[in-house]
């Protein structure tokens, strides 16, 4: 019989195994500027991660009864990596940078972790 830690480890590298794309993750950290007390605001962006992201699509109807398509994100990832609710994330899948925002608190697992993520629309400009 194979002990928890060794199961999570074998779990972990299968799971890993198919993370194909790298996200990075950006926050916004609040400091004082000590000269004049002002709060000033950065954004904090985290070095790549490997992740995989995994796209549902679901028919749905919205009130007149017309059908439309929702689609959920959701992001995989290394349950140690912190991703807080709100924060933005840059995924890089295919060549192509694709930008979220993490729709709430991860369900963190053992082996990794799920994040459900919506579109962020991004102007350059």
């Amino acid at each position: 019989m194979l002990s928890k830690a060794k199961m999570v480890s074998i779990k972990r590298k299968a799971i890993e195994s198919l993370y194909t794309d790298t996200c990075t993750i950006i926050t916004e950290k609040d400091t004082v500027n000590t000269e004049t007390g002002i709060v000033e605001t950065a954004r904090v962006t985290s070095k790549e991660y490997p992740c995989r992201i995994s796209y549902i699509n679901l028919p749905t109807t919205n009130g007149d009864g017309f059908p439309v398509m929702s689609q959920s994100v959701t992001l995989f990832l290394n349950p140690e990596v912190d991703v807080p609710a709100g924060a933005d994330v840059d995924v890089m899948r295919q060549g192509r940078k694709l930008h979220f925002k993490a729709a709430g608190v991860p369900a963190i697992y053992d082996n990794h972790q799920e994040i459900s993520l919506v579109n962020r629309d991004v102007h350059d400009g």
